[in-house]
C-alpha cells in the first residue's frame, strides 16, 4: 500500500507539473488538478490500493519494467471506465482532448515506476 501511495504522489506531481507548466494546454488536453488536498487525498488512497498489484508474481522482472507493466492496469481503468462512465468524457477521455490518453499513460507510468522504485529501495 505504501508503495502505491508514493506512486500516487508521483502521479499527482506529474499531473500538477503538466498542468501548471502549460503542457496540457499546449497539447489541447483539458485536465488538470486543482492544487488542494481534496484532489490529492483520494488519489493517494486509490494509488495505495493499486499498490496491491505489486503482489502479483512479476518480481523477477526489472523494477522499472515491472512498474511500467503494472501501470497499465490503472491506465486502462481510467481510460475505459472512469472517463466514459464517471466523467462523461468518452472512451479514452478524448472529450477532454485528443491527447488525453497520452497524458494518462505518462502520469500512470510515473505512478508505476515510483511505486516499484519504492519497493526496491525499501528492500521488499
Amino acid at each position: 500500500f505504501a508503495a502505491g501511495a508514493v506512486g500516487a504522489l508521483a502521479n499527482g506531481a506529474a499531473l500538477w507539473a503538466a498542468w501548471t507548466s502549460g503542457l496540457n494546454e499546449a497539447l489541447g488536453v483539458r485536465i488538470g488538478p486543482p492544487p488542494d488536498a481534496a484532489w490529492l487525498y483520494p488519489r493517494i488512497v486509490w494509488g495505495g490500493a493499486g499498490g496491491l498489484l505489486f503482489l502479483l508474481p512479476l518480481a523477477s522482472q526489472r523494477w522499472g519494467a515491472q512498474g511500467l507493466v503494472l501501470s497499465l492496469f490503472p491506465t486502462l481503468w481510467q481510460l475505459f471506465v472512469i472517463f466514459p462512465y464517471r466523467t462523461g468524457a468518452g472512451t479514452l477521455g478524448t472529450g477532454l482532448g485528443m491527447l488525453t490518453p497520452l497524458v494518462v499513460v505518462l502520469a500512470n507510468a510515473a505512478w508505476g515506476v515510483a511505486a516499484s522504485g519504492w519497493i526496491r529501495a525499501t528492500g521488499r
